[in-house]
């Protein structure tokens, strides 16, 4: 790759530059009698220094001294002769100090009640000041941030902007009080200054200018003037895409044609951040060597979603689900004991933690290893939930990343690092006490909101690999490169405008008063980069026609180009993926043999699932590939039925020992009754008011329409609810909880069964016989002889009503005989074909297993 990058240089029209820009440099030298190691050249960004380094000692004189200038630029040439150190009042550019020391300065300014709102606003405010408050001679900082807040203060007359005022001046202050590594730039006194310009007037290097005056020397490197001509005319092509998933499939299809073509690296412009990152994903799926100068937000990385992770499951009232994901993450935590803890969690439907104590004292079945599971959860959460000061948060933090095992994880990555850097993690990188940003009193969501700000602003760029063929960077850093071809994605109106908009809050008027670029400089910067761009050798544009349904236009550059006679007439330039033709091939009907597989327990809902669909049984049933039950907090109408048979339950066990017959209840009484247990059912399944309010309108009604049907209902005497059955039948052994079960002396035992749902389906169910086996299952569950059966429909709207299953006893053991004839069908190894239709294929968790997707073209046996 070395060779064709060396190749590919030779003719590039930024190597001809940087040869031209050499030579005018040894021409100032010459003339000014100046020592070349005396000379500071200044690039307009570090990445420009091994090309001008290249060009220069390609030209070096045979038989020369061998001395070359200083090329620096200027945040290097500031590091190289020792910045001072930064006073915790500073400016630092760094998220996390930033907003640590802009709460110091709002609460000066009596502000402090309104920090969460104001910290991001200061801190955008003091950051695009930044570069205009470097510049500045240190001495004169302070004047000219005095000035400039008087006349900002001149232009605010309205109250209405108090707080985007108070900002402003703040911002100024602060900038004009802090210190900058470049101050040490100013004491320098060089004999001759090479300025090498860019795109944007750098405020900085214009003051140096204006300080050595003639012994300053500006040369724009974007000036075609006196620059040679490539050896070839730019080729330039144009792709419109779909949307922004055809547009990065046709970037990194163009990137790879490149590369095939033996032209590498290849540029790729990071005009949209989101849309970079899906190219890079597919050329990273194709092995393609990627260094991105530009990087990404440090939040995205795995390493930051480790530490927010163990954040949010120290908050109070954290969910279920948070926790479970950080024990998930979490090395300390034992794999099988987390495994039986989820699965208890999610039958039980905890999703708030805090509640998980409480519903271990009322539900069974969990594992001791489990419950010490808990316990360790509980430990290491306990230091995270007292209010402290953030010196004590970052020690607390970093001891419960150490207690949980995920330390070691992020000191061996390079974003975990990085996390621990930003998140001033590192002990030794901590100041000495006296620090009033570390000594800030912050609560525990405080602390935590203030670690999600400091790396969502943080900026992580990865390490650069030794040979990349791909280079991500920004479009003003085209400048100068001599990279071979170049992929601009995101050439759209929305994401490349012509006039893009200035960063901070500031109008146009605060922008003027202050001397920071408006719009107009920006548009000219931008036009310079896009002039700059389309003169390179091999150049590919892609853009996108919409997104979210709205049409989108390319960019006016691009519209531009379109108008340019070469492109007249021409159109755009053919997809430049290849396609791959692919041979259909037709699928029969999912089957397969299950005889091996032992069958010990049948519930009801998995005799449905036979009857439904065989290969439905044998998929969740039998190898049971059951999906894990959601844990989210929105209350749906699953929740409310399981509640209010929670309810009845509770309600007829209170009133188990009274009869209702022989001694009368009043209404208001029975009424207050079922009031006491629905709040207690709401209290057992952590249910609150706000989550269960969509029901709780609708409750008044349920409750009035069920307490008319128990005074009307005749030979309702309860007896048990929620009564877990077991029977053997044959191989199998029938289980299930029944909801109700009614006895009187010398009565029938009657089975019923809650019902939520509409009542046309409740009669559906006994209109279809022994087709609708929930009723007949229960029934079978019972050892008596004479067993009665009925639905209780109780409706949100319609008032509480019986619907009783004719012919129990014969369809029951019709019910039995056939379960036994499928059981001896399955151990003789009959197929379990699936033969599912409708509503049973529709919400089927096995569907993806048995492909029904695809093009059946044979039909299995039914």
């Amino acid at each position: 790759m070395a060779d064709i990058n060396k190749n590919n240089q030779q003719g590039h029209p930024a190597f001809l530059r940087w040869r031209a820009v050499s030579s005018r440099i040894r021409a100032l030298i010459d003339d000014t009698k100046t020592h070349p190691a005396q000379v500071v050249v200044i690039v307009p960004y570090a990445q420009l220094i091994g090309e001008l380094r290249a060009a220069w000692l390609a030209d070096a004189p045979a038989g020369g001294t061998g001395f070359m200038p200083q090329f620096q630029s200027t945040q290097n040439w500031a590091q190289s002769v020792g910045a001072s150190s930064p006073l915790p009042d500073d400016v630092r550019m760094d998220p996390a100090l930033d907003a640590l020391t802009a709460r110091v300065w709002l609460k000066r300014a009596g502000l402090a009640a309104h920090t969460a709102m104001l910290v991001p606003k200061l801190m955008d405010a003091a950051w695009s000041l930044v570069p205009l408050a470097a510049s500045m001679d240190p001495a004169q900082r302070l004047d000219w941030s005095t000035r400039s807040t008087a006349l900002l203060a001149q232009q605010a007359t309205s109250e209405a902007l108090a707080f985007e005022n108070a900002v402003a001046q703040l911002a100024l202050t602060w900038v004009g009080h802090s210190a900058f590594a470049a101050d040490s730039l100013f004491a320098l006194d060089p004999p001759l200054l090479v300025v090498l310009q860019g795109f944007h007037n750098d405020p900085l290097t214009l003051e140096l200018a204006r300080r050595f005056g003639n012994r300053c020397h500006g040369i724009a490197l974007h000036d075609a003037a006196s620059i040679p001509a490539a050896d070839q005319a730019p080729q330039l092509s144009l792709y419109a895409a779909l949307d922004a998933q055809d547009e990065a499939q046709m970037a990194a299809a163009c990137i790879v044609r490149r590369l095939a073509a033996g032209i590498a690296p290849v540029a790729l412009v990071a005009i949209d951040r989101l849309l970079t990152r899906r190219v890079q994903a597919l050329l990273e799926g194709h092995g393609i060597v990627i260094r991105d100068e530009t990087g990404w937000k440090l939040s995205t990385t795995r390493a930051a979603a480790r530490v927010k992770g163990f954040l949010q499951a120290c908050v109070a009232l954290a969910s279920t689900d948070d926790v479970l994901n950080w024990m998930k993450d979490a090395p300390v935590f034992e794999r099988s004991a987390l495994r039986l803890l989820e699965a208890w969690l999610r039958r039980n439907g905890v999703n708030i933690w805090p509640l998980v104590t409480d519903r271990l004292a009322m539900v069974e079945g969990l594992p001791a290893s489990a419950r010490e599971l808990i316990d360790s959860v509980n430990h290491l959460r306990g230091p995270m939930a007292n209010g402290r000061r953030l010196r004590d948060w970052l020690s607390a933090l970093r001891q419960g990343l150490v207690a949980s095992g995920q330390w070691p994880g992020l000191m061996a990555d390079a974003a975990g690092l990085a996390v621990i850097q930003h998140l001033l993690l590192d002990r030794d990188a901590l100041p000495s006490e006296g620090w009033a940003s570390f000594d800030l009193h912050f609560q525990a969501h405080e602390f935590s909101s203030w670690a999600s700000q400091a790396l969502e602003a943080a900026q992580y760029v990865p390490p650069h690999p030794e040979e990349a063929q791909v280079i991500v960077l920004p479009l003003s850093q085209l400048l100068g490169r001599s990279i071979p071809a170049t992929v601009m994605a995101g050439c759209d109106e929305v994401r490349l405008p012509m006039s893009p908009q200035p960063a901070g809050p500031w109008s146009h008027p605060q922008r003027t008063v202050l001397g920071l670029a408006d719009k107009s400089d920006l548009a000219l910067a931008q036009r310079a980069a896009w002039n700059y761009a389309i003169q390179l050798p091999h150049i590919d544009m892609v853009w996108r026609r919409s997104e979210a349904g709205e049409t989108i236009l390319p960019s006016g550059f691009v519209q531009e180009l379109q108008l340019q006679p070469r492109f007249a007439g021409a159109g755009l330039a053919p997809d430049p993926r290849v396609l791959r033709p692919l041979i259909a091939e037709p699928a029969g009907m999912a089957s397969t043999v299950s005889s091996v597989l032992s069958l010990e327990r049948l519930s009801h809902s998995a005799y449905s699932d036979l009857r439904k669909c065989p290969y439905r049984f044998f998929a969740l049933r039998q190898l049971a590939l059951v999906s894990a039950d959601e844990l989210d907090g929105a209350v749906d109408k699953r929740d409310f039925g399981t509640w209010l048979h929670r309810v009845l339950f509770l309600f007829h066990e209170s009133l188990k020992d009274s009869d209702l017959s022989k001694t009368p209840v009043s209404s208001s009484q029975l009424s207050d009754d079922l009031e006491r247990a629905a709040a207690q059912a709401m209290s057992e399944l952590g249910l609150t008011e706000v989550e269960f309010l969509p029901f709780s309108a609708s409750w008044p009604a349920v409750r009035n329409g069920y307490l008319r049907w128990l005074a009307q209902a005749e030979n309702h005497f309860y007896s048990d609810g929620e009564v877990w059955r077991e029977i053997q039948l044959g191989p199998v052994k029938l289980v299930g909880k029944l909801d109700r079960i009614d006895h009187q002396p010398g009565k029938p035992l009657r089975v019923l069964d809650y019902k939520t749902e509409a009542l046309v389906v409740t009669q559906a169910r006994v209109k279809a016989g022994s087709e609708d086996t929930q009723l007949l299952f229960y029934a079978a569950l019972v050892d008596d002889m004479t067993v009665e059966a009925q639905y209780v429909n109780i409706g949100e709207k319609a008032a509480t009503q019986s619907v009783i299953q004719p012919s129990v006893e014969e369809l029951r053991a019709d019910l039995a005989q056939g379960i036994l004839d499928d059981m001896l069908r399955i151990g003789q190894g009959h197929p379990m074909v699936a033969m599912g239709q409708g509503k049973a294929c529709d919400f089927c968790e096995a569907r993806g297993l048995c492909r029904k997707d695809m093009v059946w073209t044979v039909a299995g046996p039914c």
